[in-house]
């Protein structure tokens, strides 16, 4: 992993490292973003309408994220992203009420519109494709790490000082996130003259015609809609599993959770190793049979040493997959529409995939709560069969890199 490392670009290492502290800093407040919108004077309801606008404004930014990033430029993009993000969540720090967070909220959004297809781009043009889903993989488990070092944090100070408290920590995390992006962009042009509505209207006609032209991208596309759909019915509904039916308490719940995120980040550098050597599409296959089994035997459970192995079990399936996933659709499109593609490709999945909550949650309740697990494990090995006969690349297939 050295060598890798020390063949990445100096702005790739630079943005990584900003993309460490600003997540730690996201996991100080994630966890107690409900209570903090409640401790403003909101009621259940609404928190609920919170969340609600701030599931549905990615869908709005997403894809204008990804075209400006493939237009602006990678490293100016999530310059550009993290001062709005930074902007928003200062006002979230300083709102008043519940009501004002909702347009520091939407700052956000966007400021995550910009950075992530950018951030997701930019690693595939940084790394070799011999070596492709090992960097990601790699940058996959630097993030599962952030999500295991923020939260104590938050709850520290949660616990010792208060909300705003917490939230002005996580905000300083953020101030030198932004700082060190914008430093990174001290001698790179800013390109806005590409941003012109002609081009937006070409690019996305360009890149939705791959995606629906019956290619390695439509199969993409479905699988994915598939997938997520899957995992929407379940998992919002692991902990409530583990409590009310098992009879879990909360601290182990929160135990299984940290082991998860442990799993992961301990092993999706050597995955991604796997699938550079073997194929992106064999360790694919191998993480969704995995995934597949640990679904099933998760509703067979009912004590807590069985869950950990259940948990163990479905983090090496997603640390097997996701690596390899990611890298494969890198190579499967042009570097100069990267950004739009992954906007693209994932607003259809959200868009399509909204209900599936709502239908998990009347599957638990008018059928039987294990339904929905089962149900993901069923689509999961659905996918499995485009995944192994579709998920091929043409021959001598090659991907520029881009400065």
């Amino acid at each position: 992993m050295r060598q890798i490392w020390s063949s990445l670009p100096a702005k790739f290492k630079v943005l990584l490292v900003s993309m460490v502290i600003a997540n730690i800093g996201a996991g100080v407040y994630g966890p107690f973003l409900a209570l903090y919108i409640k401790d403003l004077g909101a009621d259940i309801g609404q928190v609920g309408i919170y969340f609600t606008v701030m599931a549905v404004a990615p869908v709005a930014f997403r894809i204008l994220g990804g075209w400006i990033s493939d237009n602006l430029g990678r490293v100016q993009t999530v310059a550009l992203g993290s001062v709005a993000g930074l902007v928003g969540f200062a006002a979230m720090w300083l709102a008043p009420t519940w009501g004002w967070l909702i347009p520091g909220g939407l700052l956000m959004q966007l400021g995550r519109a910009l950075v992530g297809p950018s951030f997701r781009a930019y690693t595939a043009e940084s790394a070799a494709p011999a070596v492709r889903a090992q960097v990601m993989g790699f940058t996959d488990s630097v993030f599962v790490i952030c999500e295991i070092v923020g939260p104590p944090l938050g709850g520290y100070i949660a616990q010792f000082y208060n909300y705003r408290a917490l939230f002005g920590v996580a905000l300083l995390f953020m101030v030198v996130a932004t700082v060190l992006r914008a430093w990174n962009t001290r001698d790179l042009p800013f390109h806005w003259g590409n941003l012109q509505l002609a081009r937006l209207k070409a690019n996305l006609g360009g890149i939705g015609a791959i995606l629906l032209g019956g290619g390695l991208l439509t199969w993409i596309l479905a699988v994915d809609l598939v997938r997520d759909m899957s995992y929407s019915l379940s998992l919002n509904f692991f902990s409530l599993y583990q409590k009310e039916i098992a009879g879990l308490g909360e601290g182990q719940i929160g135990w299984l959770a940290s082991v998860g995120a442990l799993t992961m980040a301990l092993l999706m550098t050597l995955t991604g190793r796997l699938a550079d050597r073997i194929g992106e599409r064999k360790v694919m296959v191998l993480g969704g049979l995995v995934d597949v089994a640990a679904f099933i035997i998760f509703v067979q459970m009912r004590s807590f040493v069985g869950f950990l192995l259940v948990t163990i079990l479905m983090h090496v399936g997603g640390a097997l997959f996701g690596p390899a996933y990611n890298s494969l659709l890198s190579k499967a499109v042009p570097a100069a529409q990267l950004g739009i593609t992954y906007g693209l490709l994932e607003t259809t999945v959200s868009l399509l995939g909204m209900p599936a909550p709502a239908i998990g949650a009347q599957l638990w309740r008018h059928v039987a709560p294990y339904l929905p697990f089962y149900i993901t494990a069923a689509l999961n090995l659905l996918t499995l069969v485009p995944i192994w006969l579709r998920f091929k690349l043409p021959a001598g297939t090659a991907e520029p890199r881009r400065e």
